[in-house]
């Protein structure tokens, strides 16, 4: 008899995204990862200017940079995969299925299985 897995989660998690914070921050990402959690001293305007292809190959080794003016963060240079990496976060937060599936897991009331689970359940 096939398992009943109707109400249960299926996660495929590779340590893949964690190991890219760990890597471009020093520890891995928190649930709400912030842009200031692996940031660098602000470069102002004018250095970055002048420093631009210096900063983004620094930004490519995954540096995330402030910019300033006046002594004020006006914007940041954030790795393709962090900016990837928080949209999907903000796509989840704005997903209430998804934020009701993850108090439901922080209160204990799924129950995960691998996904080949599916697979021996399709045979």
């Amino acid at each position: 008899m096939p398992a009943d897995f109707s109400s249960d989660v299926f996660l495929s998690h590779s340590a893949k995204d964690d190991a890219e914070a760990t890597e471009n921050c020093g520890s891995p990402a928190p649930r709400i990862a912030t842009i200031h959690s692996c940031m660098k001293r602000p470069v102002t305007a004018s250095a970055a200017k002048t420093q631009f292809p210096r900063l983004l190959r620094e930004v490519e080794a995954g540096e995330t940079i402030a910019i300033s003016r006046h002594d004020e963060t006006v914007a940041y240079l954030i790795p393709r995969a962090r900016l990837e990496a928080l949209v999907g976060r903000l796509g989840i937060l704005a997903n209430p299925a998804a934020m009701r599936a993850i108090r439901q897991h922080e209160a204990g009331k799924l129950h995960f299985h691998p996904l080949s689970a599916l697979d021996e359940d399709a045979g």
